[in-house]
């Protein structure tokens, strides 16, 4: 690892490790219009290619949904998820918004957010799995230990993963990674 590269969005502060298969904090900001837009489409930091970053050099992609009650943070996932080569399907803003959008787009994977308005996300992943809306969920959260939930616990309720915020690109890369894998079998 080269080393780390910090931003805040909204309020949240996002990290990126600076090696190969990574998206610089300043990129993340330009995406969500922090600042200037760039003069050229977003790249990655090193000669990093698009399968490195995720995409399977035969075509698969995952199709997802992503989830945030933070538009800033929805945004900053759905393009990074996006680049790696997979397909967005749409994008939620709490839990029941999940659990309908899965219901209506049956995507492959679910990223979202654990603290949302009206349904948190350990019991939208609950209903999304036990309908059978999509075939993974990934929960991400900055807060989950104040909402008195366990990494172990999500995982035993199903989750596929669990990314803590800020969230570093390259594990995210590496569970896409997986999971397409997973797919092809």
């Amino acid at each position: 690892m080269v080393g780390k590269h910090w931003v805040r969005v909204s309020s949240i502060l996002w990290t990126t490790a600076g090696a190969e298969g990574t998206i610089t904090s300043l990129q993340y900001a330009r995406r969500i219009g922090k600042l200037p837009p760039p003069k050229e489409p977003m790249k990655m930091d090193t000669a990093a290619s698009r399968e490195e970053a995720g995409a399977s050099g035969d075509g698969k992609k995952l199709r997802v949904l992503v989830v945030d009650d933070q538009p800033a943070v929805c945004e900053v996932v759905a393009d990074t998820i996006a680049y790696a080569g997979h397909e967005i399907v749409g994008k939620g803003r709490d839990g029941m918004e999940a659990v309908s959008l899965a219901r209506e787009l049956r995507p492959d994977l679910v990223v979202m957010d654990i603290a949302m308005p009206r349904m948190n996300g350990v019991d939208a992943m609950k209903a999304i799995l036990v309908a059978r809306s999509a075939k993974r969920v990934l929960l991400m959260s900055g807060e989950y230990r104040s909402l008195g939930v366990t990494r172990e616990e999500m995982m035993r309720e199903g989750a596929a993963g669990f990314m803590e915020k800020p969230f570093n690109v390259s594990e995210l890369f590496e569970l896409l990674n997986r999971w397409v894998g997973e797919e092809s079998k």
